[in-house]
């Protein structure tokens, strides 16, 4: 797929037009990419599950009756 043509391939781009870039560099690069990718994806799973959490205890319902007794 495309996808993965452009997974594939985005190294050997960023080689040719970011001269700066090194080979050697590329494990550095590619490791805090990871790590950066895996706290984002930690905090979506958080969310994921509070969100459950909230919803099994009907917090949401809550929120709103208060605030429709309110007005």
């Amino acid at each position: 797929t495309v996808t993965t043509y452009f997974i594939i391939s985005s190294p050997f781009i960023s080689y040719f037009f970011y001269t700066e870039i090194r080979i050697r560099d590329l494990p550095e690069i590619l490791r805090r990419s990871a790590s950066s990718s895996a706290m984002v994806m930690l905090l979506i799973a958080t969310a994921m599950v509070f969100g459950q959490l909230f919803t099994r205890a009907g917090i949401p319902r809550q929120i709103a009756a208060f605030f429709i007794h309110i007005t």
